[in-house]
């Protein structure tokens, strides 16, 4: 199995970081990143444990499944999708081509079931023939993995978007109990204006539309990673810095920090203070 995960890397030019025996974490205080089937190879036959560094420079995601049997259940209601990795514990990493703009949890019915292993930042699967920590069972190929990555399909991608918890800000507070009650738009209004906005559409839980956070990073390719909730509030369910940015979209009140000598402080500021 060893070679097949060799072809593998040589065939997507996947980067692998070196990962202790029967482990998950990486060898030494730092990852150390390679795409060299030799020293992969020693690696592995030394009795280390192997990682698929997932994100923009090895040009792939993987979703990865937690809890028993909800792949299936998925696979009925979204569509079909193919399980790349039966790990040793019974789960499955599902691969695709990378793409941005995807949350970092798969939600399912109102529960979290697994993670999106994306990047940017450092994230990476176990890959076969690497042991499980717990089960001491091998991970192990369930396709030939020199084939080409599938494009999620958009089902899945508007379900991991639309159903993702989104970091939002509250009227009012924001965990300072002193601070005056919500003098901006009434929810009514700010759901008016949600609707305006690129791609709105109502979903279960309010208006999900085009972020402007997402948009100028580059993605948001589905046009609903922002939300109104029927409350009134906002929010991104990707990036929870985007709240800024959709506050301003709908031209209502936004989140700002001030330096005040050693300590930091969030108040509420109204678009007029942010000229």
């Amino acid at each position: 199995m060893i070679e097949q995960t060799l072809a593998a890397i040589g065939k997507h030019f996947w980067n692998v970081v070196l990962l202790a025996p029967r482990a998950k974490y990486p060898v030494g205080d730092s990852w150390d990143i390679t795409q060299s089937r030799m020293r992969i190879r020693s690696h592995y036959l030394a009795g280390g444990n192997l990682g698929l560094v997932c994100g923009p420079d090895s040009r792939v995601l993987a979703l990865d499944f937690d809890k028993p049997g909800v792949l299936a259940e998925m696979c009925t209601e979204l569509g079909p999708i193919l399980p790349w990795v039966v790990t040793g514990r019974g789960g499955y990493h599902c691969y695709f081509k990378w793409e941005d703009g995807l949350p970092a949890k798969i939600q399912w019915r109102g529960e979290r079931v697994g993670e999106v292993q994306r990047g940017p930042s450092k994230q990476h699967v176990v890959v076969p023939p690497s042991v499980h920590p717990d089960t001491g069972k091998t991970y192990e190929w369930a396709l030939d993995p020199t084939g080409d990555l599938p494009a999620i399909p958009t089902e899945w991608r508007e379900h991991l978007v639309g159903e993702a918890t989104p970091s939002f800000i509250e009227h009012g507070s924001i965990g300072h109990p002193e601070d005056e009650p919500w003098a901006g738009p009434s929810p009514e209004e700010i759901l008016h204006r949600a609707a305006q906005q690129p791609g709105a559409r109502r979903r279960r839980h309010g208006i999900k539309f085009q972020c402007r956070g997402c948009l100028k990073e580059g993605h948001d390719k589905s046009r609903d990673n922002a939300i109104v909730y029927p409350d009134g509030r906002w929010g991104c369910a990707v990036d929870q810095r985007h709240t800024r940015d959709i506050g301003e979209q709908l031209g209502v009140v936004s989140v700002t920090r001030e330096v005040l000598g050693d300590s930091d402080e969030l108040r509420d500021v109204s678009p007029d203070d942010l000229d």
